[in-house]
């Protein structure tokens, strides 16, 4: 008698087992969660999005061979880049591309 008194105080009832784990899994993914949201608060205070605009980019248009551009009205855009401050502050005019794919188009008015 005196083993089985033994036995019984070192195991648990197999529910009371499962209902601590479910209850360990769920503050998990609470502090997950918080953490998670935490970690985004901060990272967009540290380095927000912002918006910059370019003015001036180049349009590079891009022919068929045998095909002639008689007439461009626009040869430049205005391009808004909306990014992480952190990219923005190291962006320059010149690493923005603007292409105008005309090829496969027939002629005419595009």
């Amino acid at each position: 008698a005196g083993v089985q008194k033994d036995l019984m105080r070192t195991t648990q009832p197999i529910p009371a087992r499962k209902n601590t784990f479910m209850n360990n899994l769920l503050w998990f993914l609470a502090s997950l969660a918080l953490a998670f949201f935490i970690w985004m608060t901060s990272t967009a205070q540290s380095d927000p999005i912002v918006e910059r605009r370019y003015t001036q980019v180049p349009i590079l248009v891009e022919l068929d061979s045998g095909m002639l551009l008689i007439e461009q009205v626009t040869r430049n855009a205005q391009v808004t880049i909306r990014s992480s401050q952190s990219i923005t502050n190291v962006l320059l005019r010149e690493d923005i591309t603007v292409r105008a794919d005309l090829r496969g188009l027939p002629p005419g008015t595009h």
